[in-house]
């Protein structure tokens, strides 16, 4: 079957635009962990990126108010390895995150966004995701992560052996005018169940039983009780593996100067 018209988008698009959705009740999270740039050494780098990279955890890295977008950007590849600029404007080691007037892009707006993998409606994805916050928002703008281990094990729990097809390259196909490719949803990284998700994919083919299971992520990962919230301020940068976990953010006001940059490994 056939699928256009975004609809694993069209089915959440009502959810995220609700007050009740866009409201944020934060609460400490253990898995995110908080440190200085000054107190990350050589030994402790590898130890971040390791755990970053397959140990699920996610860090939140406080940098020098003086700091320039270039510093953190050397600071960061030191640490997490090599920039992908592929996909930012002007191919700049970062992009840029703040609203624009007629936005074409949800980075590009203060709307929320649905819940993603960074290209996960393409055929590769970045590795690990920073965001760097140059300007909260002074209302809104929340960060959310969700787990991929619990939308595996969602979708394991009512679907059981038929989610193996979610681990094969040729559970759905994605075609337009002058691109065409197969991808798989999960993989395994290390001990660790990996996804590449995103209900902005268009143009897919796949059997209907893969339809369902992709229609009922979508709602599983809009579900406030299945995220982790929390608020970026200024000068932290939020670090986290882009296959283990998805992320989002909650809408904002057209007049915030809330401005993020983006760095791909």
């Amino acid at each position: 079957m056939i699928y256009n018209d975004y609809p694993l988008f069209s089915n959440i698009k009502r959810i995220i635009n609700s007050d009740d959705y866009n409201f944020s009740e934060l609460r400490d999270n253990k898995k995110i962990k908080y440190i200085h740039k000054d107190n990350v050494d050589l030994g402790l780098s590898k130890e971040i990126y390791g755990k970053v990279f397959s140990g699920r955890e996610i860090y939140v890295i406080e940098f020098h108010n003086d700091q320039n977008i270039s510093d953190i950007s050397l600071w960061l590849e030191s640490i997490f390895g090599t920039l992908l600029t592929y996909k930012n404007r002007g191919f700049k080691e970062y992009e840029t995150i703040k609203p624009v007037d007629n936005p074409k892009w949800f980075f590009e707006s203060n709307l929320s966004q649905p819940v993603h993998t960074d290209e996960g409606h393409e055929e590769k994805q970045p590795n690990i995701v920073a965001l760097y916050c140059q300007n909260p928002s002074y209302e809104g703008g929340d960060s959310i992560l969700v787990d991929s281990d619990a939308v595996y094990n969602f979708v394991f729990e009512k679907y059981g052996k038929k989610s193996d097809i979610l681990f094969h390259d040729e559970c759905l196909a994605h075609f337009s005018n002058n691109k065409f490719f197969q991808k798989r949803v999960f993989s395994k990284i290390s001990n660790n169940i990996g996804i590449s998700f995103s209900p902005l994919l268009n143009k897919f083919k796949c059997t209907e039983d893969v339809y369902s299971m992709l229609m009922d992520i979508s709602a599983f990962i809009h579900q406030k009780e299945n995220q982790y919230r929390l608020r970026l301020i200024k000068n932290q940068c939020i670090v986290f593996s882009n296959y283990l976990y998805l992320h989002s953010r909650t809408k904002f006001p057209k007049d915030s100067p809330r401005t993020l940059f983006r760095f791909w490994f």
